[in-house]
């Protein structure tokens, strides 16, 4: 995987990287959502997206899906996402 996403960003640029981030909030934003009720909201908050986030979307969602360019949102929570 970590070849495909290097070979994209060196033909399409850094936006690459910023389209498989996007994708990767919105796929997991439930779980984002629910840190927020914990007690240590900003330290575990920070601590998942820096160290689970990544290996959570790799293991649990196709290539396919997380490259999906944003013109092609996969449902409306995505939509709304990206008109923000």
């Amino acid at each position: 995987m970590a070849i495909r996403i290097m070979d994209m960003f060196l033909v399409d640029g850094e936006h690459i990287l910023f389209i498989l981030v996007l994708r990767m909030l919105a796929l997991k934003e439930k779980h984002v959502l629910e840190l927020q009720g914990e007690v240590r909201t900003r330290q575990r908050l920070y601590a998942y997206l820096r160290q689970k986030l990544v290996l959570e979307c790799f293991d649990e969602f196709s290539m396919q899906l997380l490259m999906t360019p944003l013109s092609q949102p996969s449902d409306d929570r995505e939509l709304s996402l990206l008109s923000c």
